[in-house]
């Protein structure tokens, strides 16, 4: 029987008009490497939303430490009393970086492929 991409129910329908047999038939994706789909606008808004979460992940990971540096003796201390919620802050950030790069890499992927029919 013929399944949807996502790996649902059998398409309803997919029988022969003669014999009333289901049809072998499946869908594989395939990846296309092609110019016209790598620079296709959805391709390209994937790569620039990539590009701009690992530099803002980059930034707020490093302004911790940009402020450590710069701050006094005085500051320091009173910095070290809340370093356990920058630490959280940071690990939380680094996460969601992460799984949002993740469904950002997955959708690309699904742009660039093409539907098969195979038997």
């Amino acid at each position: 029987a013929v399944r949807p991409a996502d790996g649902g129910k059998p398409m309803a329908g997919m029988r022969c008009e003669v014999c009333h047999a289901e049809y072998s038939v499946r869908i594989e994706n395939k990846l296309v490497w092609s110019k016209s789909r790598v620079l296709s606008y959805r391709s390209l808004e994937s790569g620039f939303e990539c590009m701009s979460l690992v530099i803002t992940v980059v930034v707020m990971c490093t302004t911790p430490l940009l402020v450590w540096r710069a701050s006094d003796p005085r500051q320091k201390a009173r910095l070290l009393e809340n370093g356990w919620l920058v630490v959280i802050t940071g690990f939380s950030m680094l996460a969601l970086g992460a799984l949002t790069l993740r469904k950002i890499v997955h959708r690309w992927f699904r742009v660039q492929m093409t539907p098969l029919v195979v038997q």
